[in-house]
C-alpha cells in the first residue's frame, strides 16, 4: 500500500517546498521518502521502522529531515525528537521536537502544522517549520558566524 502527499507551496522567495512525501507499508515495516526543493536545489530522504502506532509520522518526519539536511548543511546537526498528534480546538495538527547541537549549545526547536492537507504532509511541514525557527545564519554554507565581543560606553546621563 502506497499513501502519498503532495507539497503544497507555490512560493518561489527561496522557502522549501515540500515536492512529495511516500509513505508505504510492507508486511510489518513502514517505509517513507521525503522530496523537497528550494529554488534549483532538490533534497531526498528516507526513513524506515517498525509499523507501530505513531511510527507513520516519525518516519514522515524523519525523512524530510534528511532531505532537509541536503539542502541546508546545519539542518544536518539536529536530531529529531518526540512526534506526536494532537486536536488543538478541534483542529488536528502534528508537533515535532528537534535538538539542534552547535559548538556544545543544545536548542530545542518546536514545529507545528495543520493536518488538513494530510497527516505525511503534516509532519513534513512541522518538520520544516521547526527547522525555520534555528536563528538566522549569515555565514557561507549555513555555518553560525562567529560570536562578536560588543563594548559599550556607559557615559553619565545629560540632563
Amino acid at each position: 500500500m502506497e499513501i502519498t502527499g503532495h507539497g503544497r507551496s507555490s512560493r518561489t522567495d527561496g522557502a522549501v517546498k515540500i515536492v512529495a512525501v511516500n509513505l508505504r507499508r510492507e508486511g510489518e515495516k513502514i517505509s517513507a521518502s521525503a522530496h523537497l526543493e528550494r529554488n534549483d536545489r532538490s533534497g531526498q530522504g528516507t526513513a524506515s521502522a517498525l509499523a507501530t502506532r505513531g511510527n507513520h509520522l516519525r518516519v514522515a518526519a524523519e525523512a524530510t529531515l534528511q532531505a532537509a539536511a541536503e539542502l541546508d548543511v546545519e539542518v544536518g546537526r539536529m536530531h529529531l525528537g518526540a512526534v506526536k498528534s494532537a486536536v488543538l480546538d478541534g483542529i488536528r495538527v502534528v508537533l515535532v521536537r528537534l535538538t539542534h547541537l552547535d559548538r556544545g549549545v543544545e536548542r530545542d526547536l518546536i514545529g507545528c502544522a495543520s493536518m488538513k492537507t494530510g497527516a505525511w504532509d503534516a509532519a513534513a511541514a512541522a518538520v520544516l517549520d521547526a527547522v525555520g525557527r534555528l536563528p538566522a545564519r549569515a555565514q557561507p554554507h549555513g555555518a553560525m558566524p562567529p560570536e562578536e565581543e560588543v563594548e559599550y560606553e556607559i557615559g553619565e546621563d545629560e540632563a
